[in-house]
């Protein structure tokens, strides 16, 4: 309906597979008055008069279009992206113009009529359905972004930390359990976890509480606590530097490297008995569960009642690697390729 002693303008935006989710800002007047997307029908009312109307597109800018528009007089524009022919691309020199010509791809342009088999009251919630979709795909594209920055953090944070490269890392600092494989219990109730892929091993307090962490040569160790309460390593012959011969490492329960000696197949006498779960002294079973997805340590007591005691915690999740870090930078990274093509 058109409103009384008013100029209505009319703008229609090509439909284009290329910034097809892509807004465009419609400027009257040097100030911004809608956005028009791929395939829709914007029109609104001037008042009668001089009017000055272009488009933007980031930094890109159309031509200025100038008008003097009378009452109850309607205009009709299109506006789109001059994509470049493929075909015409044989050398350099034609990739560098078809660049160039990029910088004026953007247009505006006044037509006789504008295609309205296009629906202009397609109107969902008060709002076009073509917007609700670009804001929904907009919004799924971030978070695909989110989720392959956050697994390369994840992912690559493991290879990091294991060379010893990661200055933010201290003994105070808590990281997923990545992957473990080995646990050990101290007199005093203390959990302490092998988590391999973080070449580390971190300390928690009965309840599970994070105390501290130090690192490890080894990506597979087994751990235990020896009969003077003190913490042994043995690895397994492969560490980041080469393979070397067992070698036995004795800790204080603070983490501080007591002694370390080689000694050839240590790393077997440990046992397979401290892989995955071990037993307190009042006969309390502890055992890593879900140790690729979620991992986490479940305590059985001699009742047989089952309490988790260590988890990684939902931030830390996020980064846990390899899984789900590549997962998700894996999935992010297909679907914001496939998104934004």
């Amino acid at each position: 309906m058109k409103r009384p002693n008013s100029a209505e303008i009319v703008v229609y935006r090509i439909k284009s597979k290329l910034l097809s989710r892509k807004t465009f800002k419609l400027y009257v007047d040097d100030r911004k008055v809608s956005v028009v997307y791929n395939d829709s029908i914007r029109h609104f009312f001037a008042s009668p008069g001089p009017h000055s109307i272009y488009i933007k597109f980031g930094r890109r800018k159309s031509e200025t279009l100038f008008f003097d528009l009378n009452i109850n007089q309607t205009i009709h524009l299109e506006c789109g992206f001059k994509s470049p022919e493929p075909e015409n691309i044989k050398s350099l020199r034609d990739i560098k113009e078809t660049i160039n010509s990029l910088k004026d791809a953007l247009y505006l342009i006044q037509i006789d009529s504008v295609p309205y088999s296009t629906q202009i009251d397609d109107v969902l919630f008060k709002q076009t359905k073509k917007r609700i979709y670009a804001v929904c795909l907009n919004a799924l594209s971030r978070i695909c972004l989110v989720m392959c920055i956050v697994g390369f953090l994840g992912f690559t944070n493991g290879f990091i930390t294991a060379w010893g490269k990661a200055f933010w890392v201290t003994p105070n600092t808590e990281l997923p359990l990545g992957a473990p494989e080995s646990i050990a219990v101290d007199r005093d109730g203390n959990v302490y976890l092998a988590a391999n892929f973080y070449y580390r091993i971190q300390k928690y307090s009965p309840d599970g509480e994070f105390l501290r962490g130090w690192p490890s040569n080894d990506n597979d160790p087994r751990i235990r606590i020896n009969e003077d309460n003190q913490f042994e390593l043995a690895n397994n012959r492969k560490t980041r530097k080469g393979d070397y011969p067992d070698t036995l490492a004795t800790y204080d329960l603070e983490g501080n490297l007591i002694s370390e000696e080689v000694i050839d197949g240590c790393y077997f006498e440990f046992g397979e008995e401290c892989e995955r779960l071990c037993r307190d002294k009042n006969g309390n079973l502890y055992s890593i569960h879900n140790k690729w997805w979620r991992p986490h340590i479940i305590k059985t007591s001699y009742l047989g009642v089952k309490t988790k005691i260590v988890q990684t915690p939902w931030y830390l999740w996020l980064f846990l690697g390899p899984f789900p870090a590549w997962i998700f930078f894996a999935v992010g990274l297909i679907g914001f390729g496939k998104l934004n093509r």
